[in-house]
C-alpha cells in the first residue's frame, strides 16, 4: 500500500501595501514639507490633515483643473463618509422616525436606497439639483444598480408609503423627506446639546 504524500504549504506574509500603512515624515525645512505634500498630492490627488480637535481637513490638488478637483471630491465623498459619528447617528435616528411616520418600509430595497439618498443629500444638498443624473448614479454605483433600477425601486417604496399624494413622485418625496429629516435632526441635535 502506497502512502500519499501531503504537500506542505509554506506560510507567506501578504505583500506590503504602503497605501494602507500610516506614513510618518520627518521634515527639517519648508522645502521638504512642500516636497512631501507634493508627492502625496500627486499619488492620490488629495490628502487629509487632522487638527488638534481631531477634525480632518482635506487638501485637494487643483493644479490640473478645477473640474478634476471637483470630480475627486465627489468621488471621495461618495466612498468615505465625512459625517461625524454623532451626526450620522442623529441622521439615522431621524430617517428611522421619518420612515415610521410615513410608512416607508426600510426592508425594501427602495427604502434602503431612499435612506442612503437622504444621508447623501443631508451632507450634499446640491445632489438634489440633478436627481436622475447625479443622485441615482451615485447611489446606483454603491449598490451596483443602474439609475433606472434605483428610480424604480424608490418609486415602489414610495407607492407603498402613506406620504401625501402630491409628494409621492421621487423628487418631490426626496425634498419632502429631506426637509422632515433635517427638522428632526435639528431637534435631536438641540436635545443632545442640552
Amino acid at each position: 500500500m502506497q502512502k500519499k504524500k501531503i504537500k506542505e504549504k509554506s506560510f507567506e506574509y501578504p505583500p506590503y501595501d504602503k497605501s494602507t500603512e500610516p506614513g510618518f515624515y520627518i521634515v527639517c525645512s519648508d522645502k521638504m514639507i512642500l516636497e512631501n505634500v507634493d508627492s502625496l498630492m500627486r499619488g492620490r490627488g488629495y490628502m487629509g490633515v487632522t487638527d488638534i480637535r481631531g477634525r480632518i481637513h482635506y487638501l485637494v490638488d487643483g493644479r490640473k483643473s478645477l473640474h478634476a478637483a471637483v470630480h475627486q471630491i465627489i468621488k471621495e465623498v461618495d466612498e468615505e463618509p465625512i459625517l461625524s459619528k454623532p451626526l450620522h447617528a442623529i441622521l439615522d435616528i431621524g430617517i428611522e422616525s421619518v420612515f415610521l411616520r410615513y410608512g416607508i418600509d426600510s426592508h425594501l430595497l427602495g427604502g434602503e436606497l431612499l435612506s442612503t439618498m437622504l444621508l447623501l443629500c443631508a451632507r450634499s444638498p446640491e445632489l438634489l439639483k440633478g436627481v436622475s443624473k447625479n443622485l441615482y448614479e451615485v447611489v446606483g454605483k454603491r449598490y451596483h444598480l443602474s439609475s433606472v433600477q434605483v428610480e424604480k425601486n424608490v418609486r415602489y417604496a414610495l407607492r407603498k408609503s402613506s406620504l401625501p399624494e402630491d409628494s409621492r413622485k421621487n423628487v418631490a418625496a426626496l425634498q419632502f423627506l429631506l426637509k422632515e429629516l433635517l427638522l428632526r435632526a435639528e431637534a435631536q441635535k438641540g436635545r443632545a446639546t442640552e
